[in-house]
């Protein structure tokens, strides 16, 4: 078994692993073959109420009154609406929001649009996007859009959270608060209840979603090191 992956031509062994880092996909060191991430999905899942469950759970809810206004998939469930689908638009609403937001599924990872809030107070609306991994006590890594070369550095904002397996990158077109409550758990600010930016400016915010498996042999728990998949995704967002 130690030998096994010698059956396989040495090519075609470097091939598959250049394919499996530039796509942010599995690899299996024992066996040098391509292997599906652990949470990610390159395949996007929407619930029938039209809520997504995979690659990560969404809740929407309106910091004032958090348990009331909280918006997500009816149950945890992995019915999928359309499994295959590439692009998702709806409208979330309730008594105290409303936000129109499209969600699109693409390389692996996905990207969220929301052109419109509203609130009938002013309410801080929040994003809560929850994954299977283990940062213990909620450690993350802040920022880390600043190391990259970019004209909007100081206007984005982004964060990381990871544990041995399995990391999650997020970042956003605009100045927000992100925070990381508890682990496998990211909450994003959409709007803030001092001022209502996107209304008075017609902004676009635009959210991108990056989940890739870490690497044993190069990766270090306690460090951020963007990897050869992340790095064009995250480059591409900030140009």
């Amino acid at each position: 078994q130690k030998f096994e992956f010698l059956q396989t031509d040495a090519y075609c062994r470097i091939c598959k692993w250049a394919y499996a880092k530039r796509y942010g996909l599995g690899w299996n060191h024992e066996h040098q073959t391509i292997e599906e991430p652990l949470v990610s999905s390159r395949t996007m899942c929407v619930s029938p109420d039209g809520f997504l469950v995979r690659p990560f759970r969404e809740t929407w809810f309106a910091l004032s009154n958090p348990a009331a206004s909280a918006k997500t998939a009816a149950a945890v469930t992995e019915d999928c609406d359309d499994e295959n689908a590439i692009s998702r638009t709806q409208t979330i609403q309730n008594d105290l929001f409303t936000v129109h937001r499209t969600l699109s599924h693409h390389d692996s990872i996905v990207d969220i649009l929301i052109p419109e809030i509203k609130s009938s107070h002013d309410e801080q609306i929040v994003l809560r996007l929850e994954v299977p991994i283990q940062n213990w006590e909620g450690a993350h890594f802040r920022d880390v859009h600043q190391l990259f070369p970019s004209q909007h550095v100081s206007t984005y904002s982004s964060i990381a959270i990871q544990d041995r397996k399995s990391r999650l990158t997020i970042l956003t077109n605009w100045q927000t608060q992100l925070r990381c409550p508890t682990h496998g758990t990211v909450e994003i600010v959409v709007q803030d209840d001092a001022v209502n930016e996107q209304e008075n400016r017609g902004e676009i915010r635009k959210i991108r979603v990056i989940l890739e498996d870490t690497s044993s042999l190069r990766d270090v728990l306690t460090e951020y090191e963007t990897s050869p998949f992340a790095l064009p995704l995250i480059q591409d967002f900030l140009d």
